[in-house]
């Protein structure tokens, strides 16, 4: 078993009974969408139509948003350090 599945079965450990029934049927639909769909965009699509995903923010919406302002170096710095 590779190192990412054992991660995620650690953290399917800690979900409720609910959600793992949820993902149950969630990872069951991805198999059958695998099978029939051609492309990861139409298996988005079809999770999404499904109820199983919800879209991804339009990023037109973010235009109303005001960005946080940070104080140092910039994130994306302090991310390339630690993946050091």
């Amino acid at each position: 078993m590779s190192a990412a599945v054992d991660n995620i079965i650690k953290q399917v450990e800690t979900l409720s009974t609910d959600d793992k029934r949820e993902l149950l049927r969630a990872v069951d639909v991805m198999l059958e969408l695998k099978e029939s769909c051609a492309t990861e965009n139409e298996i988005t699509s079809q999770l999404t139509a499904r109820g199983i995903i919800t879209p991804a923010m339009n990023p037109s919406a973010m235009s109303d948003v005001d960005p946080v302002p940070v104080i140092g170096k910039p994130v994306s710095e302090t991310i390339i350090e630690e993946r050091r």
